[in-house]
């Protein structure tokens, strides 16, 4: 379903000092139309998201650590893609998120950002698998 906490379902680590990853939790972030003209079709995601976070962790996490998804870090690009940028920028530069693992959106104009920054990035099965942008190898 998430190919990046897929990863980190499987045993991957993280490399010492990676934003959003602590002895006991993997902080991540979201990206969702959760308002505008198309939420219909894109904020249910984000309850997806949770679920398999809430299974996760109800194995043990990843190597003991816990995914989070805080409240403040699903953060809602209206169905635009100006704000979409701007969102991926708050995620990497404010909230310092090991990934990006929630993106269901219309408009993923953040995904070059999200690049440029080495950030991994699972997406939304809307999206193709060569759509993904990030390493999920950083992790190990």
């Amino acid at each position: 379903m998430l190919a990046g906490s897929a990863a980190l379902a499987e045993g991957a680590t993280a490399p010492h000092g990676s934003p959003g990853i602590t002895a006991h939790q993997v902080t991540v972030g979201a990206i969702v139309s959760q308002s505008g003209g198309l939420q219909a079709d894109f904020a249910p995601y984000l309850s997806g998201v949770n679920a398999y976070f809430d299974w996760a962790n109800s194995k043990g996490g990843v190597n003991g650590r816990k995914l989070v998804l805080p409240s403040q870090d699903a953060l809602d690009d209206q169905s635009n893609g100006s704000t979409d940028v701007q969102d991926a920028q708050t995620l990497v530069t404010t909230d310092h998120v090991f990934a990006v693992v929630g993106v269901s959106t219309p408009f993923f104009d953040g995904h070059s950002y999200l690049a440029s920054t080495s950030t991994p990035v699972s997406l939304s099965p809307r999206f193709s698998a060569a759509a993904s942008v990030g390493d999920e190898r950083r992790m190990s």
